[in-house]
């Protein structure tokens, strides 16, 4: 009786006849039972029916020997390898999983300075990069080559109805020009593997410049968002799309199938796997003013948290892909700029209270309906900046409170600066003003940040050249959030008032001993301009892609820039000076083997830095692995 069979993921009718011992598929396309099957491809889980063979009798004489011609067709199947220098083919083993390439998009070899190899067979070059990989064919009936369909494919997602959480449920192919490459041809390379047909190395890109690559046509398959920055989270949106969610599929069309379509055999492969995780991500952008939602550049608030999401569902999502990561846009927040309630103390120096003396301090705390002067505060002489900052905070008057807190230890001093805050219980915003006033050589220094968002102060006098102390201006913002290291903190103002400079990195300096490096809130942060010199840092264009990635990185990675005229220092991601446009020799990539990249690090006994060699790619799984999210 007819045999019932649940057909697996890639199958045909024509791979089914084959296990059964028919010749071809025509007896199973023929079977009523088959009628809703024969004329597209398989899908998982579905029922295919398969009718008995028929017997024939032979008649022959017993004592004499008879040939017979087992008529029957081999079996054809499709799979994804990297290949070996040495095992056969078909004992390669296979690979599931996909990853977008760390090396510039035509370049292969060790050192990952020679040129991908362009032609069938077995390269040094192409093998030294573990996520080049090769499509292969076994078909012991085809000709001296085949034709294969590469593809993307769109994930499509549902959202639970109780949590709203997404779950991928099915796949679409992409229509889109370089996320399908048909046909994609499969050479049989030698005698030795004639029913064996390889493609050439072939790699997975996520940007339009390194599908163009010079040198290599037909060897790229995009993998990329579709992001527009108009999301909210729904299932079909287009900022839903995620490059690690998309999967790839591989088809060979079975020649001599007699249907019409014919058979086809597929194998599809996910992108990144286990390895993916997600970065745990924080936006807060500063209005130009208290409950007005328009930020310093003028742009409305709704438009700044569209351009965000784009950039960041763009950029930064296709900057880290080649890491298996993805951002997770945790928090989006616009919020109101910094009050002038923040005292500076011995900033950047670490200087006590001068002995000898009696040093004084008189401060005016102004609300919106309150101007009161702190009674006039004595210092004993020697206090270093923390506990001068406890003695204000002590002193203040009913109806207001304060924290007092240490900074980064400056290089060569003896004790680290401190930050006094001070807020009105009534939740009234407070100014300093006029600025405290202290008596004559007090030995301790007083700044008030009274920050210019549109001109945000990028450099100190005294600024420690070993641990990038961040500016009075950067101290006030970054205390405005709730910094963690479980996460990577992005404050996005107007312009420095350096407007080269488009965005600021706070660091853990591991490489430092613990006293010198940074408390929270001064670090795993960076303060991003939104426009600089160099044209817009973080508006809804295209222009200086990897600023914001490359800042980060450095965060997470916890390094400085590359070393100037090393072997790519201007295509590592930490590249000193980011390109306005992006190329394929742009500053995108997170080294990740077989070759090392060349950086500088930092510490307080080695001010000037030092060098390490590193893979990036691993340096950000090491440092960060506290921001990052299972997927």
């Amino acid at each position: 009786m007819p045999t019932k069979v649940i057909a697996r993921a890639g199958d045909c009718l024509c791979g089914i006849a084959s296990d059964f011992g028919f010749a071809d598929c025509q007896p199973l396309r023929d079977a009523p039972e088959n009628a809703s099957l024969a004329n597209r491809e398989l899908i998982s889980g579905e029922e295919v029916t398969v009718p008995d063979r028929n017997v024939e009798d032979h008649s022959k004489a017993v004592d004499a020997k008879h040939s017979f011609k087992l008529r029957t067709s081999p079996p054809v199947n499709i799979r994804f390898v990297h290949g070996s220098p040495n095992l056969p083919y078909r004992d390669d083993s296979e690979t599931t999983t996909l990853h977008v390439s760390n090396f510039v998009t035509n370049l292969a070899g060790t050192d990952g300075l020679k040129a991908l190899p362009t032609g069938y067979g077995y390269h040094d070059d192409g093998h030294a990069d573990p996520d080049t990989f090769k499509v292969e064919v076994w078909d012991p009936a085809a000709g001296g080559s085949v034709n294969v369909k590469l593809e993307a494919m769109r994930p499509v997602y549902t959202a639970d109805p109780v949590t709203g959480a997404l779950t991928v449920t099915s796949f679409t192919p992409f229509t889109d020009a370089g996320r399908f490459i048909d046909p994609l041809v499969c050479n049989v390379v030698s005698a030795a593997t004639s029913n064996t047909y390889r493609s050439k190395y072939m790699r997975l890109v996520v940007d339009e410049q390194d599908l163009a690559a010079p040198g290599t046509a037909g060897q790229l398959l995009l993998t990329t968002d579709v992001a527009d920055g108009l999301g909210t989270g729904a299932a079909g949106d287009n900022d839903t799309v995620e490059i690690l969610d998309q999967t790839v599929r591989a088809t060979y069309e079975v020649q001599r199938c007699p249907g019409s379509p014919k058979c086809k055999v597929s194998k599809v492969v996910d992108i990144g796997g286990a390895a993916r995780q997600r970065i745990n991500l924080h936006f807060f952008a500063i209005r130009a003013n208290p409950g007005v939602d328009t930020m310093p550049t003028g742009i409305s608030a709704a438009d700044i948290r569209q351009h965000l999401r784009r950039r960041t569902f763009k950029w930064y999502r296709r900057i880290f892909a080649q890491c298996d990561m993805a951002p997770l846009l945790a928090t989006l927040s616009v919020i109101d700029p910094p009050e002038n309630n923040m005292i500076c103390i011995s900033h950047l120096t670490g200087l006590p209270v001068a002995t000898g003396a009696p040093v004084t301090i008189d401060i005016t705390i102004s609300t919106a309906t309150r101007n009161i002067a702190v009674p006039t505060i004595t210092f004993a002489g020697g206090e270093t900046p923390v506990q001068a900052g406890d003695l204000i905070v002590a002193n203040l008057p009913a109806g207001f409170s304060g924290t007092s807190a240490a900074c980064t230890h400056a290089n060569g001093n003896p004790n680290p600066s401190a930050d006094v805050i001070i807020t009105a219980d009534n939740g009234e915003r407070v100014n300093l003003f006029p600025a405290p006033v202290l008596s004559a050589n007090p030995g301790i220094s007083i700044d008030i940040p009274r920050v210019n968002l549109m001109s945000v102060l990028a450099d100190d006098a005294n600024a420690d050249p070993a641990l990038g102390n961040p500016t009075i201006d950067m101290k006030r913002l970054m205390r405005m959030i709730p910094t963690a290291d479980d996460g990577m903190f992005c404050i996005v103002i107007g312009q420095f008032n350096t407007p080269g400079l488009r965005g600021q990195a706070f660091r853990q300096f591991h490489a430092a001993t613990a006293g010198f490096q940074p408390p929270l809130p001064l670090r795993s942060a960076t303060i991003m301009a939104y426009t600089s010199n160099s044209g817009n840092v973080l508006d809804n264009s295209d222009n200086l892609p990897f600023t914001s990635p490359h800042e980060s990185a450095h965060v997470m990675c916890d390094l400085s820039h590359t070393i100037v005229g090393a072997n790519h220092s201007r295509t590592e991601i930490l590249g000193a000076g980011t390109p306005a446009a992006n190329s394929v020799g742009g500053t995108k990539r997170f080294s990740d083997g077989p070759y090392l990249v060349r950086m500088m690090q930092r510490s307080e006994t080695q001010p000037g830095g030092f060098e390490v060699q590193v893979k990036l790619a691993d340096e950000l799984r090491t440092q960060s692995a506290a921001k990052f999210r299972s997927w």
